[in-house]
């Protein structure tokens, strides 16, 4: 896949900081009238004392601040990652438990990089295996016979899924990357995504791709049993780019606010409308073929002969009149 010129995602990034710096703005004044309204009470004593509110303003200046600092930070070549004091993408594979594996205390399994990976193009993440539930010693493998493949597909337990948790590590380009097939969530928020070409996301039920540079779904594969797409504040100008067709039956819930496509007044009935056509077209089972004519199945062959019977007996006919005309005038 190809990666867009520096340049080019820095001009969208900077894009993005003057939006935001003007959502800033409009969240200040609301909540400064809010502040106001809340201070005081109904008998015009001012109520303080009970914590501080923070609004969507800290929010805004915090991606804000994530913003400029991801435009100063020196970037890294695609074939290197940022772990250990930066390494190849091959030593990254060949020792990704190392690096992604983390198991949280209640037993979920999450998959996490704490470091910059610009490019997960032909990287295989592995598949999680807790064996015997939370008494294990907190052990994470791979499993290794198909017995234990199968216990993993069909496990109750809560542990046969893991969490991809890769938000916030600078990736540019996804790829080919290899996401394990029975993901719950995949994360990719805050990234440096742009194009979504040639990306598989396998089997998961959630998939966030929020506020990366994403302005276009051709070309990428969902499968069967995601219900959640959220692509809010990406770079998504036209509906034809959503390629809906292509999206899961499955799906229940796309999220776009904050994409120049749309007025945030009425993003409501965007997506309304989107899942309405996700409906029409992936949901909707193809119509039921006509029945086809009797001719054409057991009632064929006797139709065929009743008409054959039928020009016989006209020809026979025909044939008795001519003789009896030439007998009558010999």
């Amino acid at each position: 896949m190809e990666k867009p010129r520096e340049d080019e995602l820095m001009i969208l990034k900077r894009k993005r900081i003057d939006r935001l710096k003007q959502d800033l703005q409009v969240a200040l004044e609301k909540e400064k009238e809010e502040s106001k309204k809340t201070r005081e009470s109904d008998f015009g004593i001012e109520a303080e004392g009970f914590g501080t509110w923070s609004g969507p303003s800290v929010q805004i200046k915090e991606r804000i601040q994530f913003l400029e600092d991801s435009i100063t930070r020196q970037p890294i070549p695609d074939n290197i990652v940022g772990v250990d004091g930066g390494i190849t993408k091959e030593q990254f594979q060949q020792n990704i438990r190392k690096y992604v594996f983390h198991t949280n205390q209640g037993g979920q399994e999450v998959i996490r990089c704490s470091g910059q990976i610009p490019s997960l193009d032909g990287i295989k993440l592995p598949i999680l295996f807790r064996y015997g539930g939370l008494n294990d010693g907190g052990y994470v493998n791979e499993p290794k016979t198909q017995e234990e493949f199968n216990a993993l597909k069909t496990s109750l337990s809560g542990h046969s899924r893991c969490n991809v948790e890769l938000s916030r590590c600078g990736i540019r380009i996804l790829g080919s990357v290899q996401f394990p097939p029975f993901a719950y969530t995949i994360n990719l928020s805050d990234n440096d995504i742009t194009s979504l070409n040639g990306v598989k996301f396998g089997r998961c039920v959630e998939i966030n791709l929020a506020r990366n540079f994403i302005s276009s779904l051709k070309g990428c594969h969902f499968s069967e049993g995601t219900t959640t797409l959220d692509l809010r504040d990406n770079n998504i100008t036209k509906l034809a780019d959503l390629n809906i067709r292509a999206f899961p039956r499955s799906l229940e819930r796309i999220i776009l606010h904050g994409n120049p496509l749309m007025d945030p007044d009425g993003i409501a009935g965007y997506e309304t409308a989107i899942y309405n056509d996700i409906k029409r077209f992936i949901s909707v089972p193809p119509p039921i073929p006509s029945a086809p004519n009797l001719s054409e199945i057991g009632g064929g062959s006797k139709q065929k002969s009743k008409t054959k019977r039928k020009t016989r007996r006209k020809v026979k006919k025909t044939n008795k009149k001519r003789n009896t005309k030439n007998r009558r005038k010999k």
